[in-house]
């Protein structure tokens, strides 16, 4: 009797611990990787190119009030680039970590995934269950390129104030057309009657 395939074989053997590790990294909350929420927003707001100038223009601004000695021209002007650059940058990361931001990161599909997820998980306001959804979200996200890794969603309490935002009434999608429009807004209100729900039980 002939021998399987060297490359079928392959396929049928158990995977090896490190692609076990690999799947359980992508599992992984971001509050379990992280320091604190802010360390976690940092990094995220690093992978946007505008706010890594607004910090590095910022860093340089303060080397030269730190050790110039030309104080009649670099000191007024660079403490002039330093209020601008706060400000600049006050305004970025507002900006950057908006909701509205957010649902533009989730895209159609990534709302409708989470749509779909609480539909059928029913999480009310229960955290634990919004980690799963976060965890499932985040995959989502890193699978369709959405965002380079699994650490754009904090938590489930982060994921639970985005779905909130996202099923406000919103008057405009529904005078929209499109198909993936339209099946959105549908589920949007199935999510939103199946959490008010929850909300009810519990």
């Amino acid at each position: 009797m002939s021998s399987l395939p060297d490359q079928t074989k392959s396929l049928l053997a158990p995977q090896s611990s490190s692609d076990e590790e690999e799947k359980e990294e992508l599992l992984e909350l971001p509050k379990s990787k992280y320091i604190s929420y802010f360390s976690h927003q940092f990094w995220v707001l690093n992978e946007y190119l505008r706010f890594r100038i607004c910090y590095y223009n910022l860093i340089f601004c303060s080397v030269i009030v730190l050790f110039s000695n030309d104080h009649k021209l670099w000191l007024p002007l660079t403490y002039v680039f330093i209020v601008l650059d706060i400000f600049y940058g006050w305004v970025i990361l507002i900006l950057l970590t908006a909701p509205i931001r957010k649902k533009y990161v989730l895209g159609v599909d990534g709302q409708l995934e989470l749509m779909l997820l609480v539909i059928d998980n029913k999480p009310g306001l229960d955290l634990e269950k919004w980690d799963s959804i976060t965890l499932q979200i985040n995959s989502h996200l890193f699978n369709t390129h959405r965002w380079m890794n699994t650490d754009f969603i904090f938590d489930g309490k982060q994921c639970l104030q985005l779905f909130e935002y996202l099923i406000k009434p919103n008057k405009f999608i529904q005078l929209y057309v499109d198909p993936a429009l339209i099946n959105l807004n549908l589920q949007i209100e199935e999510a939103r009657r199946c959490h008010y729900e929850s909300l009810e039980i519990n």
